[in-house]
């Protein structure tokens, strides 16, 4: 069950960033210069504290030291595992990288993501406007990529 759950994992983790990074004539919105699952070196105190040397960030955008962390229902159902991830999170902006959370819900409701993405641009510094001709039906088709939400 936890291999399907990660597979599902890195799928969900994988159509998030084609939905925020592709180029608007491919369905997406264009905010792109991210590296997926970027490796961020922690500093010592803070490899004691976690008892782990780096952790990996969904979506990192280097310049603007911004990270983006897909949250799923999967690995972040209970109190415990959202705990974990606040800490995390807290622990990256201590390290001075500000940290965006995209939640299942935001990536299911078409215009929740799209508000995400309108914020995740603001903290880049970029204006987004959508004009190419294709984008809408573009769109639609990453969105069919999204898995039956019965599976998550």
């Amino acid at each position: 069950m936890a291999l399907k759950s990660r597979n599902i994992q890195t799928i969900m983790e994988s159509i998030a960033y084609m939905i925020l990074a592709l180029p608007h004539n491919l369905g997406g919105y264009g905010l792109g210069g991210s590296v997926f699952n970027h490796e961020i070196k922690l500093n010592n105190e803070v490899r004691l504290r976690l008892g782990q040397n780096r952790c990996f960030a969904d979506l990192y955008y280097k310049q603007a030291k911004l990270a983006v962390e897909y949250e799923s229902f999967a690995y972040h159902n209970s109190p415990w595992d959202q705990g974990k991830d606040m800490m995390r999170s807290a622990i990256l902006e201590r390290q001075g990288i500000n940290v965006m959370h995209l939640s299942t819900i935001q990536l299911y409701n078409k215009d929740a993501c799209k508000d995400f993405a309108y914020n995740l641009a603001v903290r880049l510094g970029k204006r987004m406007q959508i004009r190419a001709k294709r984008f809408h039906e573009m769109h639609a088709l990453l969105r069919e990529l999204l898995p039956n939400r019965e599976t998550l």
